[in-house]
């Protein structure tokens, strides 16, 4: 199944993200951009069922429970700007782990969807006192 998508550059050489449908998806789709097609990867189901998902690939990811379809790998900061939380120096970022440990990711530390585990992430408001 294909779906119409519509893309948004979030760094250079590249790399795009767009919302995802999530009642839409199982472990893998398909979505056309322009005449390409690209398989989707849910990086919760793969978790879930213990599986490590495929390289190369794009990904959907929670993120607050909104999802979005992105590259194999984005930084903290690049996951809290396509969830729309800026500036990103009064947010947190939590990766929530298959089996419920959470840890939080750093501003600059790379995330590779293809980790086995991943589920979500979730973030927190940084009060003037915290960070």
């Amino acid at each position: 199944m294909a779906f119409p998508i519509s893309y948004n550059t979030i760094r250079g050489g590249g790399t795009t993200f767009c919302p995802a449908y999530s009642n839409e998806y199982k472990n893998t789709k398909t979505m056309e951009k322009t005449n390409e097609t690209v398989e989707i990867i849910d990086i919760e189901a793969y978790a879930k069922e213990g599986k490590t998902p495929p390289q190369k690939k794009k990904y959907k990811i929670k993120v607050d429970n909104n999802v979005y379809v992105v590259p194999e790998s984005l930084t903290g900061k690049e996951i809290l700007q396509i969830a729309g939380k800026t500036p990103i120096e009064k947010y947190q970022l939590n990766q929530k782990m298959h089996g419920g440990a959470v840890r939080k990711i750093k501003y600059d530390e790379v995330v590779d969807f293809t980790t086995p585990g991943i589920e979500k992430f979730m973030t927190i408001p940084l009060d003037q006192t915290e960070g």
